[in-house]
C-alpha cells in the first residue's frame, strides 16, 4: 500500500493508457497525433501545476488560477493589437501575474485572509476585470513570432508547447528540491511554527509562493494565446480545479510539506489522457466533468491517507 500511495500517479497513468489502448485502439487512440495531442493538451496544466506545487507545499492555495489564465492573455493580445512586439507583450502578462500573485500574498499576510479566501475572492475580481476590458470580445493574434514561440511552433521538431513544459518542470525540480528557498517552502507548509523559530521568514515564503502560483498562470495563458492564436476572459475559467487535481494526484499534499513536480507533469497528462481516451469513447462533456470529479476525490483520499513528509 505504501507504495501504491507514492507512485499513485504513475500506476495510474498506466493503467489507463493501457485500457485505453486496448478498448479505442479503433477509435485512433494510439496514433502519433493523438498522443501529441494528449501532451499537448496537458502543457498548460503541467505549467501551472508546477507552479502551484509551490503554493500547496506551503500550506496555501491559489483559487485565482484560471481567472489570470484569461486575463494575462487578453492583455498579451491587446498589447500586440496596439503595435508593440511579442516580447513587450509577454512581459506585459507576466508583470499582469506578478502583481495579482502581490496582492494575495500581501491579503494573506497583512490583513490575515486566509488564502482560500483572498484568492476566491481574486478570482471574481480578475474575472470581473477581464471581462470589462474586453467587452466580452475574443481577440485574435496574428504576430507570427509570439504565436511561435508561445504555442504553435516548433523548433527542431519539438512543439515549442513541449519544451516549454519540459523547460518548467526541470527548472521548478531543480527550485523546489535543490534549493534554499525550495527547502523553506517545504519546511513552512510541515510546520510554519517550527520553520519559523529557525529563522525562516514565513511571511516572506508565503508571499514568494502565490507569486509563483500566479506567474504560472500568466505563462499558461501566453501559452494557450501562442496555441490558440487567440485571446479571451473565458480561457482557462474551468482549469483552476484540474490544476489542482493535478498536483495532488501527482502526490503534492493539500496540507503541506510534501511535493512532486514530476507528479505534477504525470497528473495533467493522466487527466488529459481521461479527457482524451473519454471524448473518443463517445463520453459527453457532462460525464467527462463527472469521471473527473470521482478521480479528483479518489486522489485526494490517497493524499490524506498519506500525509506525512514525502517529497520526490
Amino acid at each position: 500500500m505504501n507504495f501504491l500511495r507514492r507512485n499513485f500517479v504513475y500506476v495510474a497513468l498506466l493503467a489507463v493508457f493501457l485500457l485505453f489502448a486496448l478498448f479505442l485502439r479503433e477509435e485512433g487512440f494510439l496514433t502519433s497525433n493523438n498522443i501529441l495531442n494528449i501532451v499537448i493538451q496537458a502543457a498548460p496544466i503541467t505549467v501551472m501545476a508546477v507552479f502551484l506545487n509551490f503554493v500547496l507545499a506551503s500550506q496555501e492555495i491559489d483559487l485565482s488560477l484560471g481567472a489570470v489564465v484569461g486575463l494575462s492573455g487578453v492583455i498579451a493580445a491587446i498589447v500586440i493589437q496596439n503595435g508593440d512586439n511579442a516580447f513587450i507583450a509577454s512581459i506585459a502578462a507576466i508583470f499582469s501575474g506578478f502583481f495579482i500573485g502581490l496582492v494575495n500574498g500581501l491579503l494573506v499576510n497583512q490583513l490575515k485572509i486566509p488564502s482560500f479566501l483572498s484568492t476566491l475572492a481574486m478570482l471574481g475580481i480578475v474575472t470581473g476585470i477581464a471581462r470589462w476590458i474586453t467587452d466580452l470580445k475574443t481577440f485574435s493574434i496574428t504576430d507570427e513570432k509570439f504565436v511561435s514561440a508561445m504555442g504553435s511552433g516548433s523548433f527542431f521538431g519539438i512543439p515549442s508547447l513541449v519544451l516549454w513544459t519540459l523547460g518548467i518542470v526541470f527548472l521548478g525540480h531543480i527550485l523546489l528540491f535543490n534549493t534554499r528557498f525550495g527547502a523553506w517552502v517545504l519546511a513552512v507548509g510541515d510546520n510554519s511554527a517550527a520553520a519559523e523559530s529557525l529563522g525562516i521568514n514565513v511571511k516572506k515564503v508565503r508571499l514568494l509562493v502565490l507569486i509563483l502560483g500566479s506567474l504560472g498562470a500568466s505563462l499558461a495563458g501566453l501559452l494557450y494565446a501562442g496555441r490558440l492564436q487567440s485571446a479571451s476572459y473565458s480561457i482557462g475559467v474551468n482549469d483552476t480545479l484540474t490544476v489542482i487535481a493535478a498536483a495532488v494526484i501527482g502526490g503534492t499534499s493539500l496540507f503541506g510539506g510534501r511535493a512532486s513536480i514530476y507528479g505534477a507533469l504525470a497528473g495533467s497528462v493522466l487527466l488529459a489522457m481521461l479527457v482524451n481516451g473519454l471524448l473518443l469513447a463517445g463520453f459527453s462533456v457532462t460525464q467527462q466533468l463527472i469521471v473527473q470529479g470521482v478521480v479528483l476525490i479518489l486522489s485526494m483520499a490517497v493524499s490524506i491517507r498519506g500525509r506525512g513528509t514525502h517529497v520526490s
